[in-house]
């Protein structure tokens, strides 16, 4: 799991869903990805994708608390089709930050 082309949160006050796609599980030759302001259009659109058997992933911007207690917003991957990723979906409330670090979060909406 990578972020989204988009370092850091820019798209915080308006478009914190992201859907992300690929044709096969290798992320890093080349993937796309798009923009939503709601997360029911962002399931909507990965639906969509992974009905063409494509690799997705679906992150949106979160709060967790880091290991020093500081509040971190980023992108956090909360669902994927199991052709992206073999990990396990996440529970409620949880989602990776990498493949390997799970965290508790809090989803950020669109504001406006």
């Amino acid at each position: 799991m990578r972020r989204p082309r988009s370092i850091g949160v820019t798209n915080l006050g308006t478009t914190p869903h992201c859907v992300e796609w690929a044709s096969d599980r290798d992320w890093e030759r080349g993937y796309d990805l798009a923009y939503f302001s709601s997360s029911e259009d962002a399931r909507k659109f990965a639906e969509a994708k992974a009905s063409a058997n494509l690799c997705v992933s679906r992150c949106q911007i979160g709060a967790y608390e880091d290991e020093n207690g500081q509040i971190i917003h980023t992108w956090i991957y909360h669902w994927w089709n199991p052709q992206a990723y073999d990990n396990p979906l996440p529970e409620r409330g949880r989602g990776y930050l990498d493949e390997e670090k799970s965290v508790a979060y809090t989803p950020i909406e669109a504001k406006g």
